[in-house]
């Protein structure tokens, strides 16, 4: 779910017709910071005559892009940041109670993200002056200070750029906050340096957020806040800790290629949408404890090491996506205990150097560990794989598999929902073994001789005395996990035989029947002779029959 920012705006109650021309007047007024560009002449003339009719808005798009503008914008934005938080915030209100205004009279369409805006449309001229002199640029800047660089609380009313800015490059205990501040459309900072921490905890950011390539020399915290559109963390470095406790990211956000100097944490953090750290190098300590993934995460590539302390924790953590690590690197002990994949998780190629953990663990579908290393046997103790069976008679449609099940003539057959689930448990299997888990190492072998089912070993062609064995198997052991079929399969095929085997013999079992040599048994008329070819059987059914006569009888002779 997305949230909204709750934006800093006056009530307004319009109860005259709305003029487009004063409106933009008093727009005008509140941003006199026009007048220092060489269009400022141009866009007063636009003004006058009444209201601004499409031909007369089509020019504005020209003074918007030129370069005069700009500049002069860019000077009032850190001319009013040197004036003080209560300059800031009293023009942000300003310009949203404008806003309110222009927008209850209908006369207005504010540009979405990514959307281009026609100033020839009803309402185009108007949102396209606001957005414009709304927007704060304080890119390339140098901010410095005694001890800190503060934005604490200060509302952005729309799109507003810190690229290339350099935060308290004079002293590293120069620190730069932006707690509590609202950023009702995009925040870009690609490129920005800070000499000391920047702390944006609490930060509301209703657009895109851009820390592409920024470089914060101390700690990074983003601790409660809330990102409404996408995050880019790409070639971010961070040299000490950084902190994404509470957050929660509603679009995808992309850490590829980043570097972390210290310990991280992403406690508690919710990812409502996809997310990649591919490429993203953490040195040290890395906690996803409690970490709500809703959509895809991909860790490939990413190495978890660091010479001093070396932790991977994902400790709890929730993965509603497929969850990819391939070729990740843990130089460190690692732990996945009680984390849940619901989709897909692949840790092909992934290597350990010491421990590496998935107790309680829950997989909803088999784990792809193929090609993965470890040092040290991974701690399988309660780990939770769903049964990757489905039944044939369940399938429906066009599914793959229904082929594979011959059309109905095996509908009580179960069939691997994947085509390699085989390989993968034949991997799991080996894992616990290495592991001395016994009891999985079982569980998993049954689920390889299952998965190949169909898909490698046919009833009716290659792997056939596989396909049959092994499903005889699983039915009368449970693949070698249960004890109690062996055992009632036994006294079942006793029973069974005690009751034919009279008729075999044809004749009732009593004590004179009895012998105490296999010699006097066979030598009795009463005896049905067989065949010499089945010496073997023979041999097997007086020895039976004997036995039986020892329990209900006495011996003869």
């Amino acid at each position: 779910m997305q949230h909204k920012i709750e934006e800093v705006r006056p009530t307004s109650t319009v109860t005259v017709p709305f003029n487009e021309a004063d409106w933009m007047q008093r727009l005008l007024k509140l941003n006199a910071w026009v007048v220092d560009s060489d269009s400022a002449q141009q866009l007063r003339a636009y003004l006058t005559g009444g209201a601004i009719t499409p031909l007369v808005r089509l020019p504005l798009q020209s003074i918007w892009q030129s370069e005069s503008f700009k500049s002069a914008r860019r000077r009032a934005s850190i001319s009013r940041w040197q004036e003080g938080r209560g300059a800031w915030v009293a023009w942000a209100e300003a310009m949203l109670a404008l806003r309110s205004e222009a927008e209850a009279s209908g006369d207005f369409s504010l540009r979405e993200p990514g959307m281009t805006l026609n100033p020839a449309v009803k309402g185009g001229a108007l949102s396209s002056a606001w957005e414009n002199m709304a927007t704060a640029d304080l890119s390339e800047f140098v901010f410095d200070g005694a001890n800190s660089i503060d934005f604490r609380g200060y509302v952005f009313p729309y799109n507003t750029t810190f690229a290339q800015a350099k935060f308290g490059l004079s002293s590293r205990r120069c620190s730069t906050s932006f707690r509590n501040a609202k950023f009702l459309m995009h925040a870009d900072f690609e490129n920005s340096v800070c000499s000391s921490s920047m702390d944006l905890q609490g930060v509301a950011v209703g657009g895109a957020l851009n820390l592409t390539n920024i470089d914060i020399v101390d700690r990074l915290t983003l601790v409660s806040g809330q990102l409404g559109g996408a995050v880019s963390f790409e070639g971010a470095k961070i040299g000490r800790t950084a902190a994404f406790n509470r957050a929660v990211f509603d679009k995808f956000v992309s850490f590829e290629g980043g570097a972390f100097g210290g310990a991280t944490s992403f406690v508690g953090t919710i990812f409502n949408d996809d997310a990649s750290f591919d490429g993203a190098r953490f040195n040290s300590r890395v906690t996803f404890i409690s970490t709500r993934f809703i959509g895809s995460a991909d860790f490939s590539l990413a190495p978890f090491s660091d010479d001093e302390e070396r932790y991977a924790s994902g400790q709890a953590v929730y993965f509603s996506g497929s969850a990819d690590f391939t070729q990740v690197r843990f130089d460190g002990p690692a732990t996945f205990a009680n984390a849940t994949f619901e989709e897909t998780a692949i840790f092909r190629s992934a290597q350990s150097s010491v421990a590496f953990s998935l107790a309680n663990a829950m997989f909803k579908k088999a784990p792809d560990f193929i090609e993965a290393s470890f040092h040290e046997p991974p701690r399988l103790d309660d780990i939770t794989i769903e049964r990757p069976m489905h039944w044939c008679a369940t399938l429906r449609g066009d599914d793959p598999r229904l082929g594979r099940c011959l059309h109905g003539l095996f509908r009580e057959f179960m069939i691997s929902d994947d085509q390699n689930a085989h390989a993968r448990f034949r991997k799991l299997r080996k894992m616990a073994s290495e592991a001395k888990d016994h009891e999985k190492e079982q569980q998993f072998n049954g689920y390889e001789v299952a998965c190949r089912r169909f898909w490698v070993d046919k009833p009716f062609g290659p792997g056939a005395g596989r396909f049959w064995w092994g499903w005889l198997f699983g039915i009368l052991s449970n693949y070698g996990q249960s004890l109690c079929r062996p055992i009632w399969t036994y006294v079942t095929l006793l029973a069974i035989g005690a009751w034919i085997f009279p008729a075999i013999g044809g004749l009732s079992v009593s004590a004179p029947d009895c012998h105490p040599t296999y010699e006097a048994a066979r030598s009795a008329p009463n005896v049905v002779p067989l065949p010499e070819t089945s010496v073997a059987i023979e041999a097997v059914m007086l020895s039976l029959r004997n036995a039986l006569c020892r329990v209900m009888g006495t011996n003869a002779g």
